[in-house]
């Protein structure tokens, strides 16, 4: 395992059981080969808890672009075009 001073910092856990406080600093490539030894029941959990987490991610960033988009549509920085004209060109593509 690196230490802190290493310079290789990419992902850093808190270590269970009687460690509390204590930062183990890993690899990514560390912390996959320490996923893969865990019991499957614990990698699911981690699996779970790591899709839930970019789940949300992706739905704030998704927010954050409509408003955007709303935010130059109502601006006039950009144009709408009618659905009509979108449907139109994107049949022409095809």
């Amino acid at each position: 395992m690196r230490g802190v001073a290493d310079g290789d910092l990419i992902a850093s856990l808190l270590t269970p059981v009687g460690f509390e406080g204590t930062f183990v600093v890993m690899s990514i490539h560390e912390l996959e080969a320490e996923i893969m030894r865990l019991e499957p029941r614990d990698q699911a959990y981690l699996f779970d808890k790591l899709l839930h987490a970019l789940e949300a991610e992706e739905e704030s960033l998704t927010k954050e672009e409509l408003d955007r988009r709303a935010d130059d549509l109502q601006s006039g920085r950009v144009r709408g075009i009618a659905a009509e004209d979108m449907m139109s060109s994107a049949r022409r593509l095809l």
